[in-house]
């Protein structure tokens, strides 16, 4: 993480900017009571990350950054940085590349920051030019809270302002003079005076970490505590407080959680003082070696275990017991869960398992994707008879007859083979085979002049109903005959033979009249 500068919104002169929740509280707690006919409102920016002009965005930034007291990390070497990553946000969608051209993406680790110092110079000028101000107005991201104390009918004014201010940026407000929800906070208005209860929208379930999942002790112990201590810090009143509190305790309960770990960690809320709650902590810089180490549950005493070895063994040698001055730290990794074993980033078509063809398999990584030529028909190069499939195959097809194609323009010649591995096996030896110039037909024809393994192209075009070898080859020989294959004629050390093999005497061949498709074999 020392390799990573964060750009530092909280030190930019960005007088609406609120750190969290915490943060929020704080800054309505110093106001006091209201003046008269003051109501409070909330305002959200639509689609702000995709919205933010590159240009406006970058301006905004660098107007900022040359604020700083510190310019160790030059601003335009951070700008060149921002504009390499607005300009070069690559994303697949349904088998296509894009290129982002106007806003940044969600994920990227700059944005909230770029879109707070955008805002923040947005705002600024809105403000400036507005004749009636706010009363308070603070902002996370992209969402606002604010006090009006002007009345409604200018109220409307000042809206219809901000939403014609920049091009790109449009408002969704709301407005009362009773209570509003920002964040996670419901803001209460009652004579002049502002308190604060616990919001959750309609749709929370408060479908707690169920007590009998597989997750360390402590993470579940911390979670009566730190869900109380939440409400403590959010809500002003005591009735708000003792209703919130009553309702997790049910949550809790219906999630398998014992009272012996609830009502502990309530208790110790219901003692502690909201004002110490809203306080800021500061972490202490821990300089432990951290020895992380996937979770299962089996593994529940192995801090002791830790603690035994590092003294036991650590500390008796002469060189780790000044590189281990303390215990290491033991940290756990979260073991594969259902999310991450079902979803994935990129996401491949699979084909309908009722549609014969070749197609690419669903593994994204599959090396042999970029040279088969997909699709449910094939066709000779040299009769120009096209043949459709009636199987549907992949690159996970075995005991098959394939089909190479040069797809060089003023070349187009092809090799029938077979194989009785699968095909993203097989495929790859024709390719080392070209790159070490073996005496193949294969390699000898993709190491002509003017062609290159980017020519080489291939489908499978028949998966064999019988597992052996006479009859695999046999069907290789039918297709040889049919498509008279131009490369399977190259003459090598190796060269196999291509006449007529001895049929087997359990087979007979069997082809369609003329103009239909071939069916297969079929037995006697």
């Amino acid at each position: 993480h020392n390799n990573i500068y964060i750009i530092p919104t909280d030190n930019l002169n960005l007088d609406s900017y609120i750190q969290d929740t915490t943060d929020f509280l704080r800054k309505l707690d110093a106001l006091g009571p209201l003046p008269d006919n003051s109501v409070i409102f909330t305002l959200d920016v639509t689609s702000l990350y995709t919205n933010i002009p590159h240009t406006d965005g970058i301006a905004a930034a660098e107007k900022y950054l040359n604020k700083r007291e510190s310019q160790e990390i030059p601003t335009q070497f951070l700008i060149k940085l921002m504009d390499f990553v607005l300009k070069n946000n690559n994303f697949s969608f349904n088998g296509q590349n894009f290129i982002q051209i106007q806003g940044t993406a969600m994920g990227t680790k700059m944005a909230p920051s770029y879109a707070c110092l955008f805002m923040g110079d947005l705002e600024r000028d809105i403000l400036e030019n507005s004749p009636d101000k706010p009363f308070l107005w603070v902002r996370f991201i992209d969402d606002i809270f604010g006090i009006w104390t002007h009345g409604m009918e200018k109220w409307h004014i000042f809206y219809e302002h901000l939403n014609s201010s920049h091009n790109h940026i449009k408002f969704v407000g709301s407005v009362s003079d009773t209570c509003i929800p920002f964040l996670d906070v419901e803001v209460h208005l009652d004579n002049g005076l502002i308190s604060t209860d616990l919001y959750c929208k309609p749709t929370n379930s408060h479908n707690y970490l169920p007590w009998n999942s597989c997750h360390p002790k402590g993470t579940k112990k911390g979670i009566p505590y730190s869900q109380a201590l939440r409400i403590r810090r959010i809500c002003s009143e005591p009735h708000y407080f003792n209703k919130r509190l009553y309702q997790l305790g049910g949550y809790l309960r219906s999630c398998n959680y014992p009272p012996k770990y609830i009502n502990p960690a309530f208790a110790l809320v219901r003692s502690m003082p909201r004002s110490s709650a809203l306080e800021y902590r500061q972490g202490q810089r821990n300089t432990r070696i951290t020895f992380p180490i996937t979770f299962h549950p089996n593994l529940r005493n192995l801090p002791q275990v830790l603690l035994e070895k590092y003294t036991n063994i650590l500390l008796r040698d002469p060189n780790n017991k000044y590189t281990f001055k303390e215990p290491p730290m033991l940290a756990y990794r979260r073991p594969p869960n259902l999310r991450s074993l079902i979803t994935r980033a990129s996401i491949t078509r699979q084909p309908d398992t009722h549609v014969p063809g070749f197609y690419d398999c669903l593994n994204t990584d599959c090396t042999i994707h970029t040279h088969n030529f997909t699709g449910n028909t094939f066709t000779s190069s040299v009769t120009k008879k096209t043949y459709r499939m009636i199987q549907t195959l992949d690159c996970n097809s075995h005991n098959i007859i394939y089909l190479v194609t040069c797809t060089k323009p003023d070349c187009q010649q092809q090799y029938v083979g077979e194989t009785g591995r699968k095909h993203k096996d097989r495929c790859p030896e024709h390719l080392r085979d070209i790159k070490n110039a073996s005496d193949v037909p294969v390699s000898v024809h993709f190491r002509l002049p003017g062609h290159t393994t980017k020519n080489f192209s291939v489908q499978v075009i028949e998966h064999c109903r019988k597992e052996n070898t006479p009859f695999r080859k046999s069907r290789e020989w039918y297709w040889q005959r049919v498509l008279k294959p131009q490369i399977n004629k190259i003459h090598c050390s190796n060269t196999r033979r291509t006449s007529k093999p001895k049929p087997q005497k359990s087979v007979t061949f069997k082809t369609r009249p003329k103009g239909k498709n071939f069916k297969g074999i079929k037995e006697k």
